[in-house]
């Protein structure tokens, strides 16, 4: 069998290979990225906290900086929540307090 190795022939090869491999890329970008990574998992959209819900955190927040399991558990179900969302906000705002407390002691010392 012989092969063709004229410079048309090479130059048709790369084109359809060229092609291949630009459809690959296209199929990919119009897929989510943990399809292609089966050890990741799909990230949860950021919550839009509203303002009732907002004013219960905050209100239990001032009572105590710590909610402990069932407290937390009551408070999503009442706030129609889950108890991950809860956690992480609690958390994020023990970080918002204890940076303006950090904030208000360098002030207090100049």
């Amino acid at each position: 069998m012989a092969t063709n190795f004229s410079i048309e022939s090479l130059l048709v090869a790369n084109e359809d290979e060229e092609l291949q491999n630009d459809d690959k890329k296209a199929e990919r970008q119009h897929k989510p990225q943990h399809l292609f990574c089966p050890t990741s998992k799909a990230r949860r959209g950021r919550t839009a906290f509203t303002f009732t819900q907002l004013i219960a955190l905050e209100s239990r927040f001032k009572q105590n900086r710590y909610l402990k399991v069932g407290e937390r558990t009551k408070l999503a179900q009442m706030l129609d929540l889950n108890e991950t969302q809860i956690k992480i906000w609690f958390q994020n705002r023990r970080t918002k307090w204890f940076d303006e407390f950090k904030m208000y002691w360098t002030k207090k010392k100049l």
